[in-house]
């Protein structure tokens, strides 16, 4: 049976066994999808040597070019490509793939199993041609989900022909113990992203980690400026700062299978501006270890804040962390946009996880870390809710709760009388996994326990890839 125009299908829906999802435009290839749903979804590209392997192009390598969440709306609004694709411009050219093809990639390891040595890494890129669009761009090498390198451009590179090289000092005090993924990634002019992995076994004893911590609670937002078009001001918060104080004593109390008194360094309300912030993050950059656990948790009012798109790009929003002098005019300088959070992250060596406590937060673990770290790795992101949802606390007058956010206080839960419960399997340790499992089981409870629908509020969480890390361990009785 042939088939016609009017069968062919306008997109395709490809879900996944673990919850991801891709929605392809069928022409022209433009997606949605979710959190790391572009990581299953390609291209096979063969090999211009007839002996060479294919490659196989992971459409998340495409995010820049590809993802529009613009078009596919208009497209299941209206049924009709040609307006859907209005909303790239006004006259679309059909992509090419090999126009926006990114640099072939290599990586070579002098030592692929070290013990105190530092490793010396070769790095290549090969462009697809001459032309100034096919040439990389930038280059980035990350171990594990800490960002050794970044070249803005790589005019210090040896070039020869089309391939450029480098090698680099890989120091063995940025290992952890056990295997290490080295990941080497180019970017060309368009946003074609490539990227290639190879292990480090760094076989020196394990240690017992430490950890180190930051607990940043808003309350106060007085000298917070109008958000402007009759919205008034953001309104002060009750239990941001108790968050914040509780988040960090229950860490101290926990400390059992730590090599040292854990250390998290609290900031409150005018303590708590964006410079202060960032700063405490690289003091965290200084201190925390390869193989030590750094926990992060900000409390108080989150936000949408629109950016400027450049041309033929969708309009994008990026999730804010609103600081105690917050300015709806000039939100990048007076909050903490969660791209400015991912590039300060990335900077430490250890195992993250980073607590969000604010409304909308659940933007800040879907797009922001799926362009900021190595696919299938990167910080551990807890948010308190869906990126439409609000982050509630309990009523003032609920004493008994000493005043927290309903997320929070269930994670507060789970690290205090409640552990035994959150230890899914029995060890007597907590990870990050069973504790965002807790806080899905509980917060239905508690949403209706203040006269909130039981879904109100979902928390979202953003996991990497391999085995969970050990947090907490039970206290002894």
């Amino acid at each position: 049976m042939k088939t016609t125009a009017r069968h062919r299908p306008l997109w395709r829906f490809f879900p996944t066994t673990d919850g991801e999802w891709v929605l392809w435009m069928w022409r022209n290839s433009f997606y949605d999808c979710s959190t790391k749903g572009d990581s299953y979804i390609g291209w096979l590209v063969n090999s211009p040597d007839l002996n060479g392997k294919p490659t196989f192009y992971r459409a998340e390598q495409f995010r820049k070019v590809l993802e529009r969440s613009d078009v596919i709306d208009k497209l299941l609004q209206t049924r009709d490509v040609r307006l859907a694709l209005r909303e790239v411009s006004d006259n679309p050219m059909p992509l090419s793939f090999d126009r926006f093809e990114p640099p072939a990639v290599a990586l070579q390891i002098a030592a692929g199993v070290v013990v105190n040595q530092n490793v010396k890494v070769t790095v290549f890129a090969t462009a697809a041609g001459s032309n100034l669009d096919y040439q990389p761009e930038r280059a980035e090498l990350w171990i594990n989900d800490y960002r050794l390198e970044d070249w803005k451009n790589l005019v210090v590179w040896a070039k020869e022909g089309d391939q450029y090289s480098l090698t680099v000092t890989v120091p063995n005090k940025k290992l952890r113990t056990g295997p290490n993924v080295v990941t080497f990634q180019t970017y060309n002019r368009l946003g074609g992203r490539a990227e290639i992995a190879a292990t480090i076994n760094c076989a020196r004893p394990l240690a017992k980690p430490r950890l180190w911590g930051l607990a940043v609670g808003v309350d106060d937002y007085k000298n917070a400026k109008s958000l402007g078009q009759g919205r008034g001001k953001l309104q002060d918060l009750t239990g941001a700062s108790n968050d914040a104080k509780e988040f960090e004593e229950r860490w101290r109390q926990l400390g059992q299978m730590y090599a040292e008194k854990p250390k998290v360094f609290v900031h409150l309300d005018p303590d708590a501006k964006r410079a202060k912030v960032l700063q405490a993050l690289d003091d965290l950059a200084e201190k925390v270890g390869p193989d030590d656990n750094c926990v992060i948790l900000l409390a108080g009012h989150g936000m949408f804040v629109e950016q400027k798109a450049a041309s033929g790009e969708a309009a994008r929003s990026t999730f804010v962390f609103c600081g105690p002098d917050f300015d709806p005019e000039r939100p990048e300088e007076t909050g903490i946009a969660s791209e400015v959070l991912y590039r300060k992250l990335a900077a430490i060596a250890g195992h993250k996880v980073v607590i969000l406590d604010a409304c909308h937060s659940g933007e800040a673990a879907a797009n922001p870390v799926r362009g900021l770290v190595p696919g299938g790795q990167g910080p551990v992101i807890m948010a308190a809710c869906d990126r439409n949802q609000f982050s509630f606390e309990f009523p003032k007058e609920d004493k008994d709760k000493r005043r927290h956010g309903l997320f929070t206080y269930a994670i507060l839960q789970a690290l205090g009388d409640k552990f035994a419960d959150a230890d899914a399997d029995h060890n007597g340790e907590l990870d990050a996994a069973e504790i965002y499992r807790y806080t899905r089981k509980v917060m239905p409870g508690l949403l209706k326990g203040i006269d909130q629908a039981e879904y109100a509020q979902v928390p979202i969480m953003f996991t990497p890839a391999g085995k969970p890390v050990a947090l907490a361990r039970a206290q002894e009785k």
